[in-house]
């Protein structure tokens, strides 16, 4: 018999996904506008350490992988702190960096979780929409790392001793590439800016189609399946 909290926290695991979903969309709405205080900063980095808690559930089968999210959570964390304080340009390539990290193993755990699973589930639904977000979001500090480290990189993109916002900037184009919508208002100008860019519109495209595949085979496995019981009930 469960607990007075073990058909919430059984509810809470099973809807796990569900939430990061959700926590990613306040992350991608609050990533441009949290800035400026170090406050605020620090609320968007609360985004990033939320982000993980629920996604755990993935990482059951390697805590070694869990070990290195963690420590990628830390770094993140602290070269925020001193690139706020002290505008330094390094902690804001670690930065960049860790974070690219971070959501690049987020999105492995996630994949591998989705490709461990014989049914389509809510988790996995969402789990497969929270990697298409993470995805925009590692080009987003790739391109951060880019910009800081070659300034000059991008047009229309002012370097970071210009302008405290300018990273926010490359979210929204880092959106637009992914989706191939193409605004044209940001333009990469070096061929590492212009590979960059091309391989994230590859990978958006690559990824809608595998994951539709997934999607569509769990569940035609479950329909087969389904009729084959029903047949056999009937015999």
């Amino acid at each position: 018999m469960e607990g007075p909290f073990g058909g919430l926290l059984r509810s809470l695991r099973e809807a796990s996904f569900v939430w990061l979903f959700v926590l990613t969309l306040l992350l991608l709405v609050g990533y441009p506008l949290l800035r400026g205080p170090l406050i605020l900063h620090l609320l968007r980095g609360s985004l990033f350490v939320a982000i993980f808690l629920p996604s755990i559930i993935a990482y059951r089968r390697s805590r070694t992988l869990l070990f290195i999210t963690m420590v990628l959570v830390l770094i993140s964390q602290l070269t925020l702190v001193i690139e706020v304080t002290t505008a330094s340009v390094m902690a804001g390539l670690w930065h960049s960096a860790a974070n690219a990290a971070y959501f690049g193993l987020i999105i492995f755990v996630l994949m591998r979780f989705i490709g461990r699973q014989h049914s389509v589930t809510h988790n996995v639904v969402f789990a497969a929409q929270v990697v298409y977000v993470l995805l925009a979001f590692v080009w987003t500090f790739a391109f951060e790392f880019l910009e800081a480290l070659q300034p000059g990189s991008f047009a229309h993109v002012s370097g970071a001793d210009a302008d405290e916002g300018w990273r926010a900037d490359f979210l929204y184009f880092s959106l637009i590439t992914i989706t191939t919508t193409g605004y044209g208002d940001i333009v990469p100008l070096t061929a590492l800016a212009r590979m960059l860019t091309t391989l994230e519109a590859l990978v958006g495209q690559i990824y809608l189609v595998v994951i539709v595949a997934i999607i569509v085979g769990l569940r035609t496995v479950e329909i087969v399946e389904s009729r084959r019981a029903r047949d056999a009930r009937k015999d």
